[in-house]
């Protein structure tokens, strides 16, 4: 596979332009995009790609492509913002779900002391000293 773009890569030399971009395999026949999970089976025809894969001007220039394995600096740079800003996702996500058990275990807390607030002065155990 090699970087065509910072979120597309292509099978490199093969016999017909093979993408890969949004955990799905895209290929190109006809004036026609497919769509499938894996690279040699299961294509599914697609009428609206996603857009890095809509953005491949001339696709059908990727057959036998033979990129070169290093990206440029420019792709390299891309691809370390799409990883930061995956992290970051990934953290406020965390803090997120983080922050909710909280407000759960809060929100139980003082259920509980409502619960035992409301209960008749009779029948509640009476404070050991």
């Amino acid at each position: 596979m090699v970087y065509v773009s910072s979120d597309v890569q292509v099978i490199e030399d093969y016999d017909e332009p093979i993408f890969y971009s949004s955990n799905m395999y895209w290929r190109y026949d006809g004036g026609v995009w497919y769509q499938s999970r894996y690279h040699t089976t299961g294509w599914v025809r697609v009428a609206t790609p996603p857009a890095p894969i809509l953005r491949i001007e001339r696709p059908t220039a990727y057959v036998h492509y033979h990129g070169s394995a290093q990206a440029t600096v420019e792709d390299k740079r891309e691809i370390k913002e799409d990883r930061r800003e995956i992290q970051q996702d990934k953290r406020e996500e965390k803090r997120e779900i983080q922050q909710d058990k909280r407000e759960e275990k809060q929100d139980k807390q003082e259920a509980r002391e409502a619960h035992k607030a409301a209960q008749p002065s009779s029948d509640r155990k009476p404070n050991k000293k």
